[in-house]
Order: C-alpha cells, then sequence, then structure tokens
C-alpha cells in the first residue's frame, strides 16, 4: 500500500473533485476529506493546500493561479460558520 502524504494540491482536487487525486498516487483511505471529522478536515485540507500551492509555481502563469487559489481558499475560511460567531481559536 503506498504511503504517501497528499500534497496541496492534491488535497485541492480532492476538495475540487469530490474524489482521491489518482493522478497524484493517492489511495482512498490517505484522503483527508473522508475523515469523520469532515469541518476539521476541510479547514487541515485548506491550510495545507494554502501552504503548498506556491511552492509548485514554476513560472508566471502558474504562479497567477496559485495567487488566485489562495485568495479563494482564504475567502473561503474567513465565511466558515465558526468565524461568524467570532470563534478564532483554530487559527485558519
Amino acid at each position: 500500500m503506498n504511503s504517501l502524504k497528499p500534497n496541496g494540491i492534491a488535497l485541492r482536487l480532492c476538495y475540487e473533485q469530490g474524489e482521491t487525486a489518482h493522478s497524484r498516487g493517492l489511495h482512498l483511505n490517505d484522503c483527508v476529506y473522508r475523515k469523520t471529522d469532515k469541518r476539521l478536515a476541510w479547514q487541515n485540507g485548506f491550510r495545507a493546500a494554502a501552504q503548498q500551492i506556491p511552492r509548485y509555481a514554476g513560472n508566471v502563469e502558474n504562479q497567477q493561479r496559485g495567487q488566485h487559489w489562495l485568495k479563494h481558499i482564504k475567502q473561503q475560511l474567513k465565511t466558515h460558520s465558526h468565524h461568524k460567531n467570532g470563534d478564532n481559536s483554530c487559527l485558519c
């Protein structure tokens, strides 16, 4: 069994497609979005993606895509329900 850790891009693909990113070598059990606590997995996935995506930017076009995705991630986290109630303890 492959024990690769998911990287940010694979996490993004998992979230967008609702499935594991097989092209990145992930198994179904490696996908963080299959965990029991979906809210925590969602936050962790976006946090990991925010850290990883800029590292994969090899040219100007990819850098622009990475920055656009990073803005999307931050907006999603800001509108997440626990932030609306003033709970910022999760540090996301």
